[in-house]
């Protein structure tokens, strides 16, 4: 016997509208909250990494081993942070 869509899922049509839209809601909130934290950070100064070290309130070395997942930009052999970057990476926004 074939079940249609609504049956084999669980769901019924309204329902998966429903959780669309709440997805599509959370996804453009996440979205715009990025953006204006962009936006922020290009009016920003940047931080070496010896005053990012000191604005985390961790070892030199500590930043150094974190810097692949650390969000930064590299200008030559060096690597810049701004603030609104590292709260972002410590909330985990």
């Amino acid at each position: 016997m074939e079940r249609n869509n609504e049956e084999s899922s669980g769901l019924t049509m309204a329902q998966a509208r429903m959780i669309a839209q709440m997805v599509t809601r959370e996804v453009k909130r996440i979205l715009e909250k990025r953006e204006a934290a962009r936006r922020a950070e290009v009016h920003e100064d940047y931080m070496t990494t010896r005053e990012a070290a000191e604005y985390l309130g961790w070892p030199l070395k500590t930043v150094y081993n974190k810097i692949e997942e650390l969000p930064h930009v590299k200008k030559g052999k060096r690597n810049y942070f701004t603030k609104s970057s590292l709260n972002a990476y410590i909330t985990g926004i």
